[in-house]
């Protein structure tokens, strides 16, 4: 949950104090926000992006049906991807740990033979923030980055009611440039997403979910919780490619 630091505690806050994504960045650094950050963190997350040349696209599926060829996917820790897009910066991948044992961190994604990948990358990945997760895409042939296939002991892995086929998975690491990236996906509980950027599905499916949350508030008894509905955007680097292609 974000809180204010203890300096800041038993003030009274100014009324409608801006918070600009670098704030929340450097006040809470692990993201760790509560709800009534996360529509505003989104909001400038959109902002600040599009101020960098990215172009956002609500239709997610159409991004994926580019001819991107083969893609690494991976679910990225927001507070990372962001401060490196805001900041442009690279994005810096290493395996931790005493020894720096490699592990699986990421997977082949080929929308044309195996789109599901990316679903699943989705699915097995953690990071996240406040109900929010981000997915980034690359080329796996980028000048420092360096993909490799190790030993599995799991072959296949029920996830959500779907059998995940980690073969596809591989340990990544190296550093990511801008431009060796393609696209990035930005999810988020659709309560917490800014209502004006909502389309009318979108906002209906919230309206849905919202119903059957209170159906199953007064009703418990052997039932699971509906799962959150999320609203997802994809942010590609257009004019960083053009500027690749023309600087060649």
């Amino acid at each position: 949950m974000y809180s204010l630091p203890k300096s800041e505690r038993g003030q009274v806050p100014p009324q409608e104090a801006p918070i600009s994504l670098n704030d929340i960045l450097a006040r809470d650094p692990e993201l760790k926000m509560g709800p009534e950050l996360v529509e505003r963190f989104a909001t400038e997350i959109i902002e600040s992006f599009q101020d960098k040349g990215l172009v956002m696209h609500k239709d997610v599926n159409a991004v994926y049906k580019r001819p991107w060829g083969t893609l690494i996917v991976r679910r990225e820790s927001p507070q990372r991807l962001v401060s490196a897009l805001v900041g442009d910066n690279d994005i810096e991948l290493t395996f931790g740990g005493t020894f720096g044992e490699k592990f699986l961190n990421s997977a082949v994604w080929d929308p044309a033979s195996r789109p599901e990948t990316l679903r699943w990358a989705i699915q097995e990945g953690f990071s996240s923030a406040g109900g929010m997760f981000m997915v980034e895409a690359f080329d796996p042939n980028g000048e420092d980055i360096v993909v490799e296939e190790i030993e599995n002991p799991i072959k296949f892995l029920e996830v959500g009611g779907e059998m995940v086929d980690r073969t596809t998975y591989r340990a990544t690491s190296g550093t990511i440039h801008r431009e060796d990236l393609r696209f990035v996906l930005m999810g988020v509980v659709a309560s917490r997403f800014p209502k004006e950027q909502m389309t009318e599905g979108e906002l209906e499916k919230l309206e849905e979910y919202e119903i059957e949350i209170e159906e199953w508030e007064e009703d418990k008894k052997g039932k699971n919780r509906p799962d959150p509905v999320f609203v997802v955007r994809a942010f590609t680097f257009d004019e960083v490619q053009q500027q690749a292609q023309a600087a060649k």
